[in-house]
């Protein structure tokens, strides 16, 4: 479990950081692209890693469709594409230079490969959750949070199931509170985080994905409960 939280890590911490130089990028190059793409898609980094900005994709519509409806699966759907296509030819984007071109395409194509690193580690991490050996408690946490989540959990904190207690279960995760006594904060009631980080930034993103799914409070609600 430990091994395949670090093989996600190794690909899912470079993924992040160039999402953010791509999203930066195409800020100012292709705006209206952002508001095309939801959540979990990713289709447009094949898009970028073939014709790199906006003008190439509006000049070449055609081939643009059928990548479309290929690295999709049928997913898009036509009025989509269009749309896709209509915000390339009218972008109120910055025009791109050949340069900055290529360094989209690169990015873009890099993101794709570690993308299928990713998705490698979270099938191996799924083989295991439901692997003959493995353990009923790890099958009960990989289906509340997934399969990954859970591998990261037995990997950082060991085995849910064999701590004494759930508040010794959370303190070694760094989620007990304690009341700072000096500073700017002093009063102040905190986690520790004492714990290992990456157990705990993976079962906040879980809480995230909970909230989004299951809605249990008021969305605007939701999220200054998470940033608290």
């Amino acid at each position: 479990a430990r091994h395949l939280a670090d093989r996600h890590r190794l690909v899912a911490r470079p993924y992040e950081q160039l999402n953010g130089e791509l999203e930066a990028r195409l800020a100012e190059v292709w705006p209206e692209l952002q508001l095309l793409v939801g959540d979990g898609v990713f289709w447009h980094l094949h898009l970028l890693a073939q014709f790199g900005e906006p003008r190439a994709v509006g000049a070449s519509k055609a081939e643009v469709s059928e990548l479309l409806v290929r690295v999709a699966h049928g997913a898009l759907k036509p009025e989509r594409i269009e749309e896709v296509l209509r915000s390339a030819e009218q972008s109120l984007g910055v025009p791109v230079e050949a340069v900055d071109r290529e360094m989209l395409k690169m990015i873009a194509a890099q993101m794709l490969v570690l993308r299928t690193g990713m998705q490698a580690a979270k099938k191996e991490a799924a083989a295991l959750v439901a692997s003959a050996s493995a353990p009923e408690s790890l099958r009960r946490v990989a289906t509340t949070f997934g399969a990954m989540t859970a591998c990261v959990i037995f990997g950082d904190v060991g085995d849910p199931s064999k701590y004494g207690s759930a508040a010794a279960f959370e303190k070694a995760l760094g989620l007990n509170l304690k009341i700072r006594s000096s500073g700017e904060q002093a009063g102040q009631l905190h986690i520790t985080k004492r714990g290992p980080g990456r157990a705990r930034k993976y079962l906040y993103l879980a809480a995230l994905r909970a909230i989004h799914q299951h809605a249990p409070v008021p969305a605007h609600l939701a999220i200054e409960m998470t940033h608290e």
